[in-house]
């Protein structure tokens, strides 16, 4: 595999998830209590709230990035693996990209693992636990996000 951030002085400036609890993420130490959409320099807050809500339409950010990503891993929570729906195995096939079910605490260090390695991954992570409805904040305050 190749190393796409080789000789990069910017490569400090990874996405990095530096924890994971019931509270959301810690993302470039930042907190985000929200599922969120891992890139190798960027993140993003994801508008799905569980597992049964995936489907093309909510990871096809994916399909559009130039380079593709090579892999892409699903983090369904505290659960074990799941089992994507078919549609999406198959878009994700048909764009040579690899897609990954895993429970959400494997995902994030996956993809902490191979974007330290220099791969071009992504990942779209559900929190550990899902928050009550009307709970998905961004909070803003000592870096922190706030919707």
């Amino acid at each position: 595999m190749t190393d796409i951030f080789e000789g990069d002085p910017d490569r400090a400036n990874l996405t990095t998830v530096n924890e994971l609890d019931e509270n959301g993420f810690v993302i470039n130490e930042h907190r985000v209590r929200h599922p969120v959409i891992l890139l190798p320099r960027n993140f993003f807050m994801w508008n799905t709230y569980k597992f049964e809500d995936i489907d093309v339409a909510s990871l096809d950010i994916f399909s559009f990035l130039y380079p593709t990503v090579e892999c892409v891993f699903i983090g369904g929570g505290a659960e074990g693996s799941q089992r994507l729906p078919l549609e999406v195995m198959q878009y994700f096939r048909n764009r040579g990209i690899m897609v990954e079910s895993m429970d959400s605490m494997n995902a994030a260090q996956t993809f902490n693992l191979l974007i330290s390695e220099g791969r071009n991954v992504g990942a779209a992570i559900l929190p550990l636990y899902p928050f009550p409805e009307g709970e998905h904040e961004f909070r803003q305050n000592r870096g922190e996000f706030d919707n």
